[in-house]
């Protein structure tokens, strides 16, 4: 494969993603709309149901008090 031709799959994968990314959103768009059909009144959302998602980062509070939460448990 020419360096061109790995750009455009790059480019093609910003667009339409291609491996793991896509199978996870697929798979839980299933699961979604097999629970959306049984329990239509649930308050679950499609990352609900993926295997993995990005969480917008902690701050440095958040850390902390969860440092410190779990830290209580050991005093």
């Amino acid at each position: 494969m020419s360096f061109v031709e790995f750009k455009h799959w790059l480019a093609f994968d910003e667009l339409e993603p291609i491996g793991m990314i896509r199978e996870n959103a697929f798979q839980a768009s299933i699961a979604k709309s097999v629970i959306d059909a049984k329990y239509p009144n649930h308050d679950l959302g499609l990352t609900d149901f993926m295997l993995w998602h990005e969480e917008p980062e902690k701050s440095v509070d958040e850390v902390r008090d969860a440092i410190r939460a779990n830290m209580s448990a050991y005093v």
